[in-house]
């Protein structure tokens, strides 16, 4: 801890360990409601080494996920108090009455997200924070706390061996049954997020335009995927002290659903000064091909543009 920015460890005294904060008092509200000791691990040294790049104002990290874990207590509590019946007694049985553990971590997506994870015993509730750089997409853990009970689960146990497109899971069962023989029902459809997380087969199209790089996906952990991994890698300028970054790496909110969805993102130069800089494909197309497994789909036209698909999901 000692190790920790000053200002992290004055913001973790006043706004965490402090018995009369709000986030405190979040906690006791939903204890109060459960009858059952709470307690929310924030193992705030780990996560400030794996996310401390996406915050170069270090006085807004620990607000942050603060405020991310109040927004969990309350919606639990919502969840609770509306719900009280079999959902409420499978979260109880599954903590055989005891007191509950939760704990903060870190997982690549664009979104704060919750699990149950049954890996130890007991049970534990993981919020999980994105390791990108905030304000994040507003968090959706009603319908996580929907999936609690689910046999699919999305772990941070993951083999490290596995392919890093392997590591990418939907909340949902990805759709892969046979083209149906009449349409459905428009009620019946879930919301742009949710069908399109889990609809096969996923797409991509890069559209090479002189000032930009547009890059628009169905699958979005593909697509949130793709942009972190340039976003990082990004090179600075080396005529100025400061390093000014090339590009300008910006992943856009969809026009459908409620803002959950996030479905383009664009690659442009960083300055207007920055105009010798040629805006390549190439990356992004090897990305999207060799670590994500999309394939290339001849597309007729003379615009210069790139079209990926994958029919298979990816594992979960």
């Amino acid at each position: 801890m000692s190790q920790l920015p000053l200002k992290l460890r004055v913001q973790l005294r006043d706004h965490w360990e402090n018995p009369a904060s709000p986030a405190k008092a979040s906690i006791a509200a939903l204890k109060e409601l459960l009858g059952l000791e709470i307690e929310i691990s924030f193992p705030v040294a780990n996560i400030w080494d794996q996310v401390k790049t996406s915050f170069p104002e270090q006085d807004v990290f620990v607000p942050t996920v603060i405020g991310v874990i109040q927004q969990w207590t309350n919606a639990l509590k919502r969840r609770l108090e509306d719900e009280g019946g079999s959902w409420t007694d499978k979260l109880l049985e599954e903590f055989d009455g005891k007191s509950m553990h939760a704990f903060v971590d870190v997982f690549p997506l664009g979104r704060p997200t919750t699990i149950l994870s049954k890996s130890t015993s007991p049970p534990t509730l993981q919020i999980q924070i994105p390791d990108s750089k905030p304000p994040y997409a507003p968090p959706n853990f009603e319908d996580d706390f929907d999936n609690f009970f689910e046999s699919r689960r999305l772990t941070t146990a993951m083999p490290q061996q596995a392919p890093i497109a392997s590591k990418m899971a939907t909340r949902t069962a990805a759709v892969t049954s046979s083209p149906p023989r009449s349409l459905p029902a428009l009620d019946t459809l879930a919301r742009p997020d949710i069908l399109f997380g889990s609809l096969v087969p996923y797409h991509m199209i890069i559209d090479l335009r002189s000032d930009r790089l547009s890059i628009q996906g169905s699958h979005q952990p593909s697509l949130d995927l793709l942009f972190r991994y340039l976003k990082k890698h990004i090179g600075g300028n080396p005529d100025t002290a400061e390093k000014i970054p090339l590009l300008k790496v910006e992943l856009h909110r969809s026009n459908f659903g409620y803002g959950n969805l996030q479905d383009r993102m664009s690659i442009e130069r960083h300055s207007e000064h920055f105009k010798w800089i040629e805006l390549s494909p190439v990356l992004p197309i090897a990305f999207i091909e060799g670590v994500l497994g999309y394939r290339h789909v001849e597309k007729q036209g003379g615009s210069v543009q790139w079209y990926f698909k994958r029919e298979q999901p990816f594992a979960s």
